[in-house]
């Protein structure tokens, strides 16, 4: 799971630099379509293998119980900025999707919220499995 949440993170963090690029005057430094696409590969890898893990490696659905049980084990303030990332992800996605047809870097901006979220929740999630596996505890 330490690697699961590595890439989570650097989702997250790829995410905020390439958004965060967006804003510096003359636009992007990545080659156009980049922008896009850097992120997305470790944010999509590291929820699927969260998910992948609490299905208990089969094509169940995802336990309820389980994701209760994982998410307890995260710490409080964890908790907690997932709540602010989620309404940042949400607000900004929102505002930036309005002013899409304006201009690319809007487009760029609202395309990644989501990416900058599932990367966060993956990271979090593979936290709380990782220190439920180093607990010993089995889930379900």
């Amino acid at each position: 799971m330490r690697w699961v949440m590595a890439a989570g993170v650097t989702g997250f963090l790829l995410g905020i630099l390439v958004v965060a690029d967006t804003f510096r005057p003359g636009g992007l430094l990545l080659p156009d379509g980049l922008e896009l696409v850097l992120p997305m590969p470790f944010a999509i890898g590291s929820l699927i293998a969260v998910i992948y893990t609490l299905a208990r490696r089969g094509p169940n659905r995802v336990p309820r119980d389980g994701l209760k049980q994982v998410f307890a084990e995260v710490p409080v303030a964890v908790r907690y900025g997932l709540n602010v990332v989620l309404a940042a992800g949400a607000i900004g996605g929102a505002f930036f999707m309005s002013a899409a047809r304006f201009n690319h870097l809007a487009l760029v901006r609202g395309c990644l919220c989501p990416v900058i979220v599932l990367s966060s929740f993956a990271a979090a999630l593979a936290y709380g499995l990782h220190r439920l596996r180093r607990r010993g505890v089995d889930l379900l």
